[in-house]
């Protein structure tokens, strides 16, 4: 593909580089004679023909409208506080990849991350303080007419393709999002919208989007919230499951995934031990003592689901690998 095309497909690329120095591929999920990659930073996925060997295509994933989706981008209110901005999305950029086959159907589940392109000192990240009357890149957000307090880190769009001046953007989704394969292009059928927000809040409300280093309230959201890591499917009593691992606020969201796209949320499984914290050494910007949290399985960054024809006890079990604890949890179903 030209770089044209792919530009017209709405995959992000810096200017003046060739897609071979540019691209990241990140994960891989095979189904049938494809094979699945995430192009991370560049938002999207290459599908590559395995019998014959060549990328037949690679496709946009697209955006978060944070116009009709609300998002809690304010890490001052201390609170779970959504809104929608008119001109503001979120880029997915997809992390990990799953597959699966429905009815003769192939579909892929990406996990909706975020990442910065980081070179040596090059970032192209842009931070700004509402606290001290910043603006959006695009000047749209206000401190004013938003009411945040907090900073917030955008996509810097400057010598970016495929994106437009008049949208700011954040990294990441904070979300699972479904596609059904046709042919060399990528349909989308389902996203889990502001599920990871607002579910975990209902779970744990006193720390919500706190980070994977401490249990400070609201810590994440003006970044990447509770971080879509790792994704995986398996099937269980005849169903289709997918698992979604949060690498922030830690868990993993559970959806039937049996009819792709009328996907239903079934359960959250967090097994972190939020209470077991100690005062660190560190202050953060309020002036309070960071608090390093030590206990329970703390940050999934990598999921594993064995079926119960391969499973010892006969029982569908996941496995997940957190980083920050050092610990592999195993859930049986």
């Amino acid at each position: 593909l030209s770089m044209k095309k792919l530009e017209e497909k709405g995959v992000i690329m810096q200017k003046g580089q060739l897609p071979s120095s540019d691209f990241e591929p990140e994960y891989i999920a095979v189904c049938g004679s494809n094979a699945y990659i995430t192009l991370q930073e560049a938002n999207a996925v290459a599908i590559l023909d395995l019998d014959n060997m060549v990328i037949k295509g690679i496709e946009s994933i697209g955006f978060e409208d944070y116009s009709m989706v609300p998002v809690d981008i304010d890490k001052k209110d201390d609170a779970y506080n959504p809104k929608t901005y008119p001109t503001l999305r979120g880029i997915r950029m997809p992390d990990a990849i799953a597959a699966f086959t429905i009815d003769g159907t192939d579909y892929i589940v990406t996990a909706n991350e975020g990442d910065a392109r980081e070179w040596g000192d090059y970032i192209n990240e842009d931070e700004r303080d509402f606290g001290d009357g910043a603006t959006s890149p695009t000047g749209a957000i206000t401190a004013e007419n938003s009411g945040l307090k907090g900073k917030v880190v955008f996509f810097n769009a400057d010598d970016y393709t495929s994106l437009d001046s008049d949208i700011d953007y954040l990294y990441g989704g904070r979300t699972m999002t479904i596609f059904r394969v046709d042919g060399n292009n990528l349909t989308e059928v389902f996203t889990t919208a502001d599920d990871a927000e607002r579910i975990t809040n209902e779970y744990l409300p006193e720390y919500f989007n706190a980070s994977n280093d401490n249990a400070v309230l609201d810590d994440r959201s003006g970044k990447k919230g509770p971080e879509a890591e790792a994704v995986t499917v398996g099937e269980i009593d005849g169903k289709m499951y997918a698992f979604l691992a949060l690498e922030r606020t830690g868990g993993i969201m559970v959806y039937d995934i049996t009819d792709p796209e009328e996907s239903k949320f079934v359960n959250y499984i967090n097994t972190r031990d939020f209470e077991t914290v100690i005062s660190g050494t560190e202050e953060y910007e309020d002036g309070e003592l960071d608090k390093w949290v030590t206990g329970g399985d703390v940050a999934p960054e990598g999921l594993a689901f064995i079926s119960a024809n391969e499973s010892p006890n006969g029982k569908p079990m996941l496995l997940a690998a957190f980083e920050v604890s050092g610990t592999v949890a195993l859930y049986t179903f």
